[in-house]
């Protein structure tokens, strides 16, 4: 007689624990394709990376991308909310939302670097809860602000909050050598001080002077066209016929002056970068120490971002549009003129090391190019000069006096008027 073995009675899953698990599985895959869009959007700009691109990247078929996103906005969209959840900090006070969004720099930089980037392609309609999400995000922000510096007037202080996400954006690609929790307790301290900084106010500014011009050659006037339409509505959204329509010429006719709308765009850059080290090159030449070169170096980026507002525009955001040989070499371009401000900053504050200054002038420049992308001169440009200034001596001073082991302070770090350097540098040009 044989014995068989009783069958093992299947169960069957109860209907919860196997949506759970589903939700689970999906939501491990959804998370896997915001992470990779938001590593190619953060390295090469929301609009030139297409949808193919990630699904290159995932190394996965279409329909798995589509279930889940419809389309590349609303992956983008799911980008920023996860940007936006990662730095939430509702009804914290200055010091609790400046940690939070330091914390997510070094969590999710990426994120972070997109959300700084290319949240203006947030669309109300389309994605309402984004948007509100965004704007109470900026709302509680603006509040903290006003909480500790309420002489600001409500532009100075959208500026500044300009200005120090930038400074946080720019803190998410800082290396580790550069000094790590100790950077980013100096950087809570230089953004803290930055914005209660007191306020230049206009009165006291200089005018922008008109300044005269050479007749420009018909090339000239295409990139003058297309970089204020770049700068104003993005280079993705322009068209070369839009840039012909702009000085009066048919579409075709550009090509007669520039091969391809990259060319133009390379065109762009190269007279952005250009005008960045011919800035720094004078606030060298006219300084007497170290010190008079760095209030030089941020006054006079200040006054040309002020006189370039589209121009910088299309500096800070359209480098993802460049091809790879042009990208890298613009890239490197700025890095030397990041270099300028790294030096100075080095004579000033000796124990800083190379990177940990990198990454101090870095986020200055990034503070101003950012935070003019607002501003008239001269309402804006002077007090986001001095407020910067007093970000970077505060920072850098923290940073080395923790090397000393001295303990941090928050209170503000008095530093010199720059007005009259400013004023300065528009008489010499």
């Amino acid at each position: 007689m044989t014995h068989q073995l009783p069958l093992r009675k299947r169960t069957k899953e109860p209907a919860q624990a196997r949506n759970e698990r589903r939700h689970a599985m999906s939501r491990l895959d959804r998370d896997e394709i915001v992470q990779t869009a938001a590593t190619l959007f953060a390295a090469r700009g929301y609009t030139t990376v297409s949808v193919a691109d990630i699904i290159d990247q995932l190394g996965c078929t279409p329909p798995r991308l589509y279930r889940r996103f419809p389309s590349k906005l609303a992956l983008l969209h799911a980008v920023l909310a996860a940007a936006i959840t990662r730095q939430e900090c509702t009804g914290c006070d200055l010091d609790k939302y400046i940690a939070a969004a330091l914390k997510a720099a070094v969590d999710s930089p990426d994120l972070v670097i997109v959300y700084a980037r290319d949240r203006r392609w947030i669309s109300p309609i389309e994605f309402g809860d984004v948007a509100r999400r965004a704007t109470d995000h900026d709302t509680g922000w603006r509040t903290a602000i006003i909480a500790v510096a309420p002489s600001l007037t409500p532009f100075a202080v959208m500026i500044r909050h300009q200005a120090i996400s930038a400074i946080i954006a720019a803190s998410a690609v800082a290396p580790r050598v550069a000094g790590g929790a100790r950077l980013r307790a100096a950087f809570t301290v230089g953004m803290h001080n930055m914005i209660t900084a007191p306020y230049t106010t206009v009165d006291s500014a200089p005018s922008l002077a008109r300044r005269w011009h050479v007749r420009p050659t018909r090339r000239q006037e295409i990139l003058d066209a297309a970089i204020t339409l770049f700068g104003e509505r993005g280079y993705e959204d322009v068209r070369v016929d839009d840039v012909g329509k702009a000085v009066g010429i048919a579409g075709p006719s550009v090509f007669q002056h520039f091969t391809t709308k990259q060319q133009i765009l390379v065109a762009a850059f190269d007279r952005g970068i250009t005008q960045l080290m011919i800035a720094a090159s004078t606030a060298l030449d006219s300084s007497n120490n170290a010190e008079d070169a760095l209030q030089r170096l941020v006054s006079g980026l200040a006054e040309t971002a002020a006189r370039n507002r589209n121009l910088l525009s299309v500096l800070v955001r359209e480098a993802g549009g460049l091809d790879e040989p042009d990208r890298e070499r613009i890239g490197r371009l700025r890095r030397d003129y990041d270099d300028i401000w790294a030096a100075v900053i080095s004579q000033i504050w000796e124990e800083l090391n190379a990177d940990t200054a990198q990454a101090i002038a870095r986020a200055g420049s990034e503070a101003v190019l950012s935070g003019l992308g607002f501003a008239d001169y001269p309402s804006a440009a002077v007090d986001l000069a001095t407020s910067t200034l007093t970000f970077i001596t505060s920072t850098a001073s923290t940073f080395e006096n923790s090397l000393q082991r001295r303990v941090p302070t928050t209170a503000p770090i008095q530093t010199r008027p720059i007005l009259d350097v400013v004023e300065l540098n528009q008489k010499k040009s």
